[in-house]
């Protein structure tokens, strides 16, 4: 290929969209063919001119080996990340309806789990504590 050769790139399948900043930008993973090669799939950015034509820029190919290892090591990257961070447990009980007044009424917590429970030992505790 000269280097006045026209690279042409052609989105054969869109699998995601995986960013849009608003402005005529996105990262996209998706099946690219170029020059008419055999497609490949890749994360690429794409760019919209003011003419509304998607030009494709930079990128890398990713074969499904790697994306496998890419998700595997973002998992564990965020499971570290996640194992001390701090637990809100307010925030918790307010997505679960009414779970604020069930611990209120006799319901108790135990392990981390909630149990709903209005007899038993645990329960009497509970009732002890609120009285």
């Amino acid at each position: 290929m000269k280097k006045t050769d026209k690279v042409v790139g052609e989105v054969k399948e869109l699998h995601g969209v995986l960013s849009d900043n608003g402005f005529g930008t996105k990262k996209i993973y998706a099946t690219v063919s170029w020059n008419g090669n055999p497609a490949k799939t890749e994360i690429r950015s794409v760019r919209t001119n003011s003419d509304g034509e998607e030009i494709l820029g930079k990128g890398i190919s990713i074969s499904d080996d790697e994306m496998e290892n890419l998700i595997k090591s973002y998992k564990e990257k965020k499971k570290k990340e996640d194992a001390n961070k701090p637990v809100d447990f307010h925030s918790i009980f307010h997505k679960t309806e009414d779970i604020i007044e069930k611990r209120e009424s006799g319901h108790v917590t135990e392990n981390g789990f909630i149990v709903l429970q209005e007899t038993g030992k645990l329960a009497e505790k509970a009732k002890k504590r609120h009285s």
